[in-house]
C-alpha cells in the first residue's frame, strides 16, 4: 500500500485528468485509505467535500493565501503540490532578504525540486549576488546546482517570483500585509510577460564561476565601502578624505587597493564594479 500523500497526489490527478469525482477515482485503494486521502487533499484546498470533485490547484492556493492564516506548513504543501505539476519549466527570480534565512526553506525547496527534476522539468533560479555572502546560502545553492537545478547571479533581481510551465507565476506582494504576501497570476497572457523578464534577467546574469571577485571573499570595512560610493559618482580624493576626515594620501591609497582588488581599470569603473557585484549592499 503506496503512503497516504502519494495516493492523494495519484487519486487527485486522475480526478484531473478524467473529470472523475473522488468515489471514482478511489475505488482501487483499499477502503481502510480513503479517509486519509480525503482528508489529506481537503486540507490542502484540493478538494470539494460537499460536490465530492476536485479543485483547481492554483484556486486552492489563492483561497489559502486569501484566509490570512499563519499555518506555513499548509503553504509548503500547496507549493509542493504546483511542483509536482509542473511538466516544462520553473523560472524562479529571487533578490536577497530575509526569506532567505528561513533554517528550513533549503531542505523544502530542494524537495521540490528533486519531484519537478524526476518530472523532466526544467529548473533556472536566478538570486542576487549579494547572495553569496550567506555561507549557508551559498551551500544550498550548490546542493541545487549539483542536482541539476541551473543557477545564476545578477546584481539586481526586480521582484520573487516562480513561474511554472509559462502558465501562472506567483509573485511576491505586500510582505507587510499578511492577506497580501503573494500575487497568483494564471493564464499565459499574464504569466509569459513575467517569463520574458525572467528570460531577459537570465541573459545577462552570470554563473557563479564567473561572478568576478567571488562576492563571499569580499570584507570590506564601512570606510572603504564610503570611497567605493564615492567613487561611483566621481568624487576626487579631496572631497571624499573631506567627508571621510582622513588625509587625501589615505583615501589614494585606499582607491589604489580596491581598484586592484576589483580589476578596475580606473577609479569610476572600480565604483560602478562594486556596486554591481553587490558589495555596497
Amino acid at each position: 500500500m503506496v503512503d497516504t500523500a502519494l495516493a492523494a497526489q495519484q487519486v487527485y490527478a486522475r480526478m484531473r485528468e478524467d473529470g472523475t469525482t473522488f468515489a471514482a477515482s478511489t475505488v482501487d485503494l483499499p477502503p481502510e485509505q480513503v479517509p486519509g486521502v480525503r482528508g489529506h487533499l481537503a486540507s490542502l484546498g484540493l478538494l470539494d467535500a460537499a460536490a465530492e470533485i476536485s479543485v483547481d490547484a492554483m484556486a486552492a492556493l489563492g483561497r489559502l493565501l486569501a484566509d490570512n492564516r499563519e499555518d506555513r506548513p499548509l503553504i509548503e504543501q500547496i507549493l509542493n503540490e504546483l511542483a509536482e505539476l509542473a511538466r516544462e519549466s520553473i523560472l524562479e527570480l529571487h533578490p536577497a532578504s530575509d526569506w532567505n534565512h528561513h533554517e528550513r526553506e533549503p531542505a523544502r525547496v530542494r524537495t521540490r525540486d528533486d519531484v519537478a527534476l524526476a518530472n523532466g522539468v526544467r529548473i533556472r533560479t536566478l538570486h542576487a549576488q549579494i547572495t553569496h555572502n550567506l555561507p549557508h546560502m551559498r551551500r544550498h545553492l550548490e546542493a541545487r546546482t549539483a542536482t541539476g537545478v541551473e543557477v545564476r547571479y545578477a546584481p539586481l533581481v526586480p521582484t520573487r517570483m516562480v513561474v511554472y510551465d509559462r502558465a501562472t507565476a506567483i509573485v511576491e506582494g505586500d510582505r507587510s500585509d499578511p492577506r497580501a504576501w503573494a500575487v497568483i497570476l494564471r493564464g499565459r497572457n499574464l504569466a509569459q510577460p513575467l517569463a520574458h523578464l525572467h528570460d531577459y534577467c537570465w541573459t545577462t546574469a552570470s554563473e557563479a564561476a564567473d561572478v568576478p571577485g567571488s562576492v563571499h571573499d569580499a570584507r570590506l570595512t564601512e570606510q572603504q565601502r564610503t570611497v567605493l560610493r564615492m567613487l561611483g559618482t566621481g568624487a576626487k580624493d579631496d572631497a571624499i578624505a573631506r567627508a571621510l576626515g582622513v588625509s587625501t594620501r589615505t583615501v589614494t591609497r585606499i582607491v589604489g587597493e580596491l581598484t586592484a582588488l576589483l580589476g578596475a581599470g580606473s577609479r569610476f569603473q572600480a565604483g560602478v564594479r562594486a556596486a554591481r557585484l553587490g558589495w555596497l549592499d
